[in-house]
């Protein structure tokens, strides 16, 4: 009875063991690929903040069809984007200075409020929805 008994709770425990290691393991995905549903765009770091953050949908624009590397980008060799989902997310101000247009690698690196206005505004001009002429249509007033 007391051999059945180690092998039974042997078992329970190896079981237990398996089951939680799988749903971390799982859960750890989750996190690292789900985008957050909603961001805020600060503008830290200028000189003169005159507009507001802006608010930034994940679900709305997902469901609008956008993909992840219309906006996410890593560029290795000029006009290829590698990145690619699931790649890590960095801060656009990681490349894009905020005061003045760079160069790396060889390549031009607009400053960070051309990048976002370059890629916001005319995404929306061109599919001709949502906001694209006035600056209150996306940043918060302070």
């Amino acid at each position: 009875m007391t051999k059945r008994f180690c092998i039974l709770l042997t078992a329970i425990l190896t079981g237990l063991l398996f089951l939680s290691v799988g749903t971390l393991a799982l859960a750890a995905t989750a996190e690292t690929a789900e985008p957050k549903e909603k961001i805020m765009i600060q503008n830290e770091g200028y000189a003169k903040d005159k507009k507001g953050p802006v608010a930034f949908d994940h679900v709305a624009h997902t469901k609008a069809g956008v993909t992840c590397n219309e906006c996410h980008h890593v560029y290795k060799k000029a006009g290829e984007n590698t990145w690619k989902e699931g790649d890590e997310v960095q801060k656009c101000s990681e490349c894009h200075d905020i005061n003045e247009n760079t160069e790396k690698d060889g390549m031009k690196v607009m400053k960070l409020q051309n990048a976002y206005h370059r890629n916001c505004k005319n995404c929306h001009k061109e599919e001709k929805k949502g906001p694209y002429k006035k600056c209150n249509d996306c940043h918060a007033k302070k």
